[in-house]
């Protein structure tokens, strides 16, 4: 069975305070054209995305430095609904090895057509993501629009600086909490720091 765990994308997703409301121009109609075409103005943090390292560490690598197979690994989701913060003891007696992913399912990207999405999530203890780079994993993924309220960013930094990747507006992660499955999250192949992502899970 496979899992959508990516956030569909229109001119009315949720952004982060700050950044730019996505944008969609027509540029082809049938009717002119014989075609559809669109252009499309986003900050590529919208919606389901992976953060690469250059995204917060200086000299970091972009996205584009990472072969396919990084993106494919084995997972686990952790039930952190009603958390007030994510901290390491989410982990106690969890079976995690190196090169997992690990999700964290809080509950808020159960609203994320809400506007309160961009502001009201639980903040992640600098417990946990020190205890996440013990355990060498490969990615972390949350159902939040950041792993920060705000800078200096403390979380991101401390994940993206020890090579761990980051997915950030995840949904539909209450069909495989307290599971483990195999996780595809690929991203668009572009040279920066993020990109959009289809993230999967295959149970």
């Amino acid at each position: 069975m496979l899992i959508d765990l990516s956030m569909p994308v229109n001119e009315k997703t949720i952004v982060f305070p700050g950044d730019a409301a996505p944008v969609f121009e027509p540029t082809g109609a049938f009717a002119e054209h014989d075609v559809i075409d669109t252009v499309v103005h986003i900050n590529v943090h919208l919606g389901t995305h992976i953060d690469a390292p250059v995204h917060m560490v200086k000299g970091g690598k972009p996205l584009s430095e990472y072969g396919a197979d990084r993106f494919i690994c084995d997972a686990i989701c952790v039930d952190a609904r009603n958390s007030q913060a994510l901290t390491a003891d989410l982990l106690a007696g969890m079976d995690i090895v190196p090169g997992m992913a690990v999700l964290f399912y809080a509950g808020t990207g159960d609203k994320y057509t809400e506007q309160t999405y961009a502001i009201d999530y639980p903040g992640i203890d600098q417990g946990l993501a020190d205890e996440l780079v013990k355990k060498k994993v490969s990615m972390v993924g949350v159902d939040m629009i950041s792993f920060d309220h705000d800078a200096p960013f403390p979380i991101h930094k401390t994940l993206l600086g020890n090579d761990i990747l980051l997915i950030e507006n995840l949904i539909n992660l209450g069909k495989v909490a307290g599971q483990r499955f195999k996780l595809y999250a690929m991203p668009v192949n572009w040279e920066l720091e993020a990109a959009p992502a289809r993230v999967v899970a295959e149970l």
